[in-house]
């Protein structure tokens, strides 16, 4: 912010400090006082200290290996799920064919009975579904 104040004539040392900064010493020449004059403002940067630095980067370094352990999380959970679905649905296919394929088995010996003579449709029905001759 800005910080106003007037000062007695005479050279100042103004120090600019803030919690985890490196402090900043401004050495400053005050004159006798001239309304006509505005002076010119002073812009300090206070830089990190270095252990503000260090515990910045380590945390930075904590957040991306999260970062990075909860991507491969996710990463691994997408692929066991994919699997599991695969499974499911290759299960799901081959219980399919598998009907289909005793569908198909029946029909044809329903016809071949059927063609043959040998039986009417409802006697094989009532043998497959008793299986009494």
């Amino acid at each position: 912010g800005q910080y106003w104040r007037i000062a007695a004539p005479g050279s100042y040392e103004v120090t600019f400090s803030s919690d985890g900064y490196k402090s900043h010493v401004h050495h400053v020449n005050v004159g006798p006082v001239n309304w006509a004059t505005i002076p010119e403002p002073v812009n300090v940067v206070l830089l990190m200290s270095s252990e503000e630095i260090q515990n910045h980067v380590d945390s930075v370094g904590r957040e991306t290996r999260m970062e990075m352990l909860t991507r491969r999380y996710i990463v691994v959970c997408v692929i066991i799920v994919l699997v599991l679905a695969g499974c499911v649905l290759v299960g799901l296919w081959r219980r399919k064919k598998r009907r289909d394929d005793l569908r198909r088995q029946k029909d044809i010996e329903y016809r071949g009975l059927i063609d043959g003579g040998s039986d009417s449709l409802l006697e094989v029905l009532v043998t497959e579904r008793t299986g009494i001759h």
